[in-house]
């Protein structure tokens, strides 16, 4: 028996329902449950959970704790770090509501800190279209925007790019002066010169999230595959990778 026409079969039902597992593909934005928002601001082309590792952290085994960790989901560290703009632009996104925040592992070396040797934070390109439409969708659905107002804030085109940094902890970012923070955070495609950091800003809610602001005078090259953030915190340094091919939009690629 022909097993072909049977794998060409499974494997078109196997994109099928990648497909409509896709919520930026299946459905208008207006359509998303909180649900499927969330999915986009977390787990999407332009969001992702990046697990990082301190360079002091204790061997396995023993050994001293590291001093920095953890803190997870969708919440931000944030605080004092002078200098930085609070308040970011409502075309960035709305207020968080702090209970987007994940389960934090706690801040090692703090009391009743946890003695975990990493820290989860999610690395979110918030200029993109798709994040913002789910940003704005999700506070539509919770009760604390509009839709109207959502639609207004939508209309404005971003002239920078943004990315979004959650998990944070907020002691980090105490002892990150920004000044060494925008020297070592960039974007970076694997074609072309790299991108320097224009602006450093925090939402207001709590726990905040870093944005970090770049030029979108900065064109890319045409041929370029991947872009890559990267920023030094003190001596923490956070990379997250994108994929420019999957950060497609309707149609056209969105960042």
């Amino acid at each position: 028996m022909n097993r072909l026409p049977w794998i060409g079969v499974l494997m078109a039902l196997a994109a099928a329902a990648l497909f409509a597992a896709e919520p930026w593909k299946a459905k208008k934005y207006t359509e998303w449950t909180v649900k499927e928002a969330e999915r986009i601001l977390k787990d999407s082309p332009w969001a992702n959970a990046v697990s990082i590792s301190p360079p002091d952290a204790a061997p396995a085994g023993g050994g001293r704790g590291g001093g920095r960790g953890g803190g997870g989901g969708r919440g931000g560290g944030g605080g004092g770090g002078g200098g930085m703009s609070g308040g970011a632009d409502s075309g960035f996104g709305v207020e968080r509501n702090s209970a987007e925040s994940g389960g934090g592992a706690g801040i090692p070396g703090e009391s009743g800190g946890s003695s975990a040797r990493s820290m989860v934070v999610v690395v979110r390109w918030e200029s993109a279209q798709p994040i913002r439409q789910a940003t704005m969708r999700r506070e539509v659905l919770l009760g604390n925007l509009k839709p109207e107002d959502a639609e207004e804030r939508l209309k404005h085109a971003l002239e920078v790019y943004v990315i979004g940094v959650s998990g944070l902890p907020i002691p980090m970012l105490r002892g990150s002066p920004p000044d060494k923070i925008k020297a070592s955070t960039f974007l970076k495609p694997d074609k072309g010169d790299p991108i320097a950091l224009a602006d450093l800003k925090m939402t207001r809610s709590q726990p905040p999230d870093v944005l970090f602001v770049f030029p979108r005078s900065a064109k890319l090259p045409d041929d370029a595959r991947t872009i890559e953030f990267v920023s030094r915190l003190g001596r923490i340094e956070v990379r997250k990778k994108f994929t420019l091919k999957d950060m497609v939009y309707d149609g056209k690629p969105e960042l």
